[in-house]
């Protein structure tokens, strides 16, 4: 009796597994796929927004005279714009030449133009003078003027002519006596805006207050002209090395015929001295 338990027990257990399997086995199949999974979106960055404003061409230093390749046009961020700034509406840019600029400007940088102070303003010719340096304006013609030639910016030498007695007997001489000045303004223009050679009447110059003084005692001993240097003068003998007295020329130096005047003349030679000497009634010149 307990044997015959004991094989019923076995048996529904037995059946009860393999129920178990089978279920399992029938959940497996009749489950759904598993889900793909979703696909990864990738979101494109949106350029920024942006406009064209007027920027500096290179690094503008306080008091640089502007010219008109000194600028161009830069695309710049719309959310970082002020209304300061110029943005492009045409082909054409602002004028700005013949402007400085009294503050430093890096490359790259937008130029506000109301900021650059123009010509005939008021602190436009003070804008323009580095620190401890002066503006003086000297006479000049088309012989002087380099026959209209020097604009605004260039540099130049500054030669005295004059008269002089020398030991040679020589009426006139030449000496350069301020070397490398800049060219602040022609007339009354400090850009031209042309190009073109014209003559006129006035020079502008920066100097120091030494050359100031040596410039107004030159313009009563004589004629003073204007030397044009060329562009790549930096590899000339620097300007602070050069005494004025450094060299000259005379008449004589351009002439042999003023030598000989002298020699004619017997310039350089003692004068000579007559007295005449009464002795009784007769007279005789004596030399000394």
């Amino acid at each position: 009796m307990f044997m015959n338990f004991r094989l019923i027990l076995a048996g529904a257990v037995a059946l009860s597994a393999a129920g178990g399997a089978a279920w399992l086995a029938n959940a497996a199949l009749s489950a759904p796929p598993p889900a793909a999974p979703a696909p990864v979106v990738q979101t494109v960055p949106q350029p920024a927004s942006t406009v064209e404003v007027l920027v500096s061409a290179r690094p503008i230093r306080a008091g640089d005279l502007l010219q008109a390749d000194d600028v161009r046009w830069q695309a710049w961020p719309k959310d970082a714009m002020t209304e300061t700034y110029v943005v492009r509406a045409g082909e054409s840019a602002p004028e700005v030449a013949g402007r400085v600029s009294p503050t430093a400007i890096a490359a790259g940088l937008p130029i506000v133009p109301d900021a650059l102070i123009r010509p005939g303003e008021r602190g436009f010719l003070a804008a323009v003078l580095p620190p401890g340096h002066r503006a003086t304006t000297i006479p000049i013609d088309a012989t002087t003027g380099v026959a209209g030639f020097v604009f605004p910016g260039d540099r130049v030498d500054l030669i005295l002519t004059f008269s002089v007695d020398g030991e040679r007997g020589d009426s006139l001489a030449s000496q350069t006596v301020l070397h490398d000045l800049r060219v602040l303004a022609i007339d009354q223009k400090m850009v031209q805006q042309d190009g073109h050679a014209a003559i006129s009447k006035t020079a502008t110059l920066e100097v120091t207050p030494e050359q100031a003084e040596k410039i107004a005692l030159a313009l009563q001993l004589g004629r003073l002209s204007l030397s044009l240097r060329a562009v790549t003068a930096g590899s000339e003998t620097d300007a602070t090395s050069l005494s004025p007295l450094a060299g000259y020329t005379v008449a004589g130096d351009v002439s042999p015929l003023f030598n000989k005047r002298v020699a004619t003349n017997g310039a350089g030679k003692s004068p000579v001295r007559r007295v005449t000497v009464m002795r009784g009634g007769e007279a005789s010149e004596v030399e000394f």
